[in-house]
Order: C-alpha cells, then sequence, then structure tokens
C-alpha cells in the first residue's frame, strides 16, 4: 500500500509545471534570456522542481503603458534602463 501511495506523489510531481512571471517594461532577447535561466535555475534548486518543467512568461509593457507617479515613461524615458526601447545603449 505505501509503494502505491509514493508512486501516485511521484506522478503528481511529474506533473507539477510552475510559472514565474515577470513583469516590466519590455526587455530585450538576451535580457529575458538571462533572466529566465537564472530565475529558473534559482527556482529547481530551492524546490527540486526539474528546470525543463518551470516555466516562465514575460509581460512586457511598452513606455507608454507604463508611468511612475503621474508621468508615463513615454514622455521621460529612463536613460538608465537596459531595455527594448533604448537598445543602443
Amino acid at each position: 500500500m505505501r509503494s502505491s501511495i509514493w508512486l501516485l506523489l511521484i506522478e503528481k510531481q511529474r506533473k507539477y509545471m510552475p510559472a514565474i512571471t515577470i513583469q516590466s517594461i519590455e526587455l530585450r532577447d538576451e535580457q529575458k534570456e538571462i533572466i529566465a535561466e537564472k530565475f529558473t535555475a534559482l527556482f529547481s534548486e530551492l524546490t527540486n522542481v526539474p528546470q525543463d518543467r518551470i516555466y516562465v512568461f514575460f509581460d512586457g509593457y511598452a513606455l507608454k503603458d507604463v508611468a511612475k507617479g503621474n508621468e508615463l515613461f513615454s514622455k521621460n524615458p529612463p536613460l538608465k534602463l537596459k531595455a527594448k526601447y533604448n537598445e543602443k545603449i
């Protein structure tokens, strides 16, 4: 009886697919790759969920869709941020 319960628990763990959602301004593809790699590795290390079972979703917002206080970023873009809108930096 115990072994069947244990196998059931193992089977449930295999189906466990956590998701990490990143909400930020639009990021460059290279930034997304680095973030996905680091978040996935850390989550896997802390939870023992295999890395290939972890999903990372990026919700990227254009500058016109983000405000700080009462001012849209598109009116006064943060110059020091590295993101898609200033890829030349």
